[in-house]
């Protein structure tokens, strides 16, 4: 499986076990809040937002060949943080380009 396919998988677990594939906030910060301060930088875009929320992801990493016990937000790269907007966030069946 790639990484779009274990994203869908994710998204699907989560949805069921939890009622929703990500939470309002990670690490107590809102996407609203990270709109609120790429704004005061000139950077706010839907893409740029949602990006820095997948960083702030805690949660278990689901990349393949992660150190047991990393969080995603530890080495999440272009393709998965792309998986996270895509699928996790928005809910689609794949991942925004570069």
């Amino acid at each position: 499986m790639g990484v779009v396919d274990d994203a869908i998988a994710l998204r699907n677990r989560l949805i069921s076990e939890e009622g929703t594939a990500v939470p309002e906030e990670f690490s107590g910060i809102s996407k609203t809040k990270i709109a609120e301060v790429l704004q005061r930088i000139d950077r706010k875009t839907p893409d740029m937002v949602d990006a820095v929320f997948a960083l702030l992801d805690t949660r278990s990493n689901w990349f393949s060949k992660a150190p047991i016990g990393a969080a995603f937000k530890d080495g999440a790269a272009t393709a998965h943080v792309g998986a996270h907007i895509g699928i996790l966030q928005r809910g689609q069946n794949t991942k925004p380009d570069r």
